[in-house]
């Protein structure tokens, strides 16, 4: 198993602003600016970035979409956003990311995550 961080990140859990929970999630995962699309699966989340397993090769400070896709209310409401990688453990042909969002979570933007989120 191979650990990389980048910046300040020394280790998982190191400058969290935001109180993550766990948080099981389908997500689409693909390089901003093109490149394949991975079906992933999130582990945990706060307001502030999430952590997710794929078959996405990514390396510290690389651009990444991401595409949840969120029960709400009965319906599977699909949101979009922006994240940088900031950590990556890989084990075997699977890579656990842990992605800072570009922008924190907002019920404006992301309001089905938000709300699910809020729920747990």
């Amino acid at each position: 198993m191979a650990t990389v961080g980048v910046g300040e990140w020394t280790g998982w859990g190191a400058r969290r602003r935001y109180e993550r929970v766990a948080f099981n999630c389908p997500v689409v995962a693909w390089l901003l600016g093109g490149g394949p699309m991975h079906s992933s699966r999130s582990v945990d989340i706060s307001l502030g970035g999430v952590r997710i397993v794929t078959t996405l090769s990514a390396a510290p400070g690389e651009l990444l979409r991401l595409e949840f896709h969120v029960k709400d209310d009965g319906e599977t409401v699909r949101e979009e956003l922006a994240g940088r990688v900031v950590h990556v453990t890989v084990d075997d042909c699977l890579s656990t990311l842990g992605i800072e969002f570009l922008e924190p979570l907002t019920e404006g933007r992301q309001p089905a995550l938000v709300r699910r989120i809020r729920r747990l």
